[in-house]
């Protein structure tokens, strides 16, 4: 009756998983060939498909905009650091004499042209 027809079928679906997992391993197995190593199966290889639409194609400028600035901007980074001051004070083209007075702005100082 009921257990027994029960259990047939449980049998049944059991030896139904069994094979198509057994079909399944047989898909993803991979063959080999004494001539070459392990070479999988004939699945074709996974492709990504990019679809051009205004979006993307906008997203792509703004990225490659974003990739430019940034390889000027280390450039300028790379190639600043060992910049020296140009102002007059520095170059020396004016020599400091006194301090005339401090505040929260700073110090002010007399100074000489040098010719």
């Amino acid at each position: 009756g009921g257990l027994g027809s029960i259990c047939s079928q449980h049998q049944q679906a059991s030896s139904r998983k069994e094979r198509e997992s057994e079909k399944e391993r047989e898909t993803n197995a991979v063959a080999v060939n004494e001539s070459s190593p392990a070479v999988p199966s004939s699945r074709p290889p996974a492709q990504i498909v990019l679809v051009l639409s205004s979006d993307n194609l906008c997203a792509l400028f703004v990225l490659g905009v974003l990739a430019i600035l940034g390889c000027v901007y280390l450039w300028k980074l790379a190639t600043s650091m060992n910049r020296r001051c140009k102002c007059p004070l520095c170059q020396g083209v004016y020599t400091q004499r006194r301090q005339l007075g401090e505040g929260g702005y700073g110090t002010v100082f007399t100074v000489e042209r040098e010719r």
